[in-house]
């Protein structure tokens, strides 16, 4: 069994065309299959373990709840990981704006080994990454809806709260 040995939010691996298997996806890097797999951290490992439980029928919509501590002073306070429907999330951006500034265009990478992916969050505060993550495994699994919403950790927590009761509510709506 493959077993991702970085990362605390690892549930699936991507087969590349050359047969390499990988976390995370570089932007618009085509794969042939996926596998949910097994992680170092113990902690995916319980959660995996109940959350497989939802795959048959998946959950219609999942939100994915982090908060980041890399986001530097003046780039904006939050920012989101969707995969699709940008035009539907692109309208709870907009109500979030009015609570605190969106991260905006700024690059990022992700290392695994000797493997390094480059994205960045764009103009309108998403990234595009298919990353492994359980929001990633829920979306290929068929979740209409998949969202990983973050937050800076230096936010207010008023403000942290404000804005997931906000996607809270805001997804719930659409199912």
């Amino acid at each position: 069994m493959f077993v991702l040995l970085y990362g605390n939010n690892n549930f699936l691996c991507s087969q590349l065309e050359n047969g390499e298997w990988v976390g995370t996806l570089n932007p618009g890097q085509n794969y042939v299959k996926y596998k949910i797999i097994d992680s170092a951290a113990k902690e995916v490992r319980y959660l995996k373990r109940d959350v497989l439980k939802y795959q048959s029928p998946v959950p219609q919509a999942v939100l994915d709840i982090h908060q980041d501590d890399n986001v530097k002073d003046g780039d904006g306070n939050f920012y989101a990981y969707i995969f699709d429907k940008r035009e539907i999330y692109l309208k709870i951006m907009k109500k979030l704006a009015k609570i605190t500034d969106v991260c905006k265009n700024i690059e990022a990478t992700n290392t695994e080994g000797n493997r390094t992916v480059s994205y960045r969050i764009d103009d309108d505060g998403f990234i595009f990454l298919h990353d492994g993550s359980i929001t990633d495994m829920f979306y290929r699994l068929g979740s209409e809806f998949a969202v990983c919403a973050e937050t800076n950790t230096d936010l207010p927590l008023e403000k942290v709260c404000q804005i997931n009761l906000i996607w809270i509510k805001e997804l719930i709506k659409l199912i």
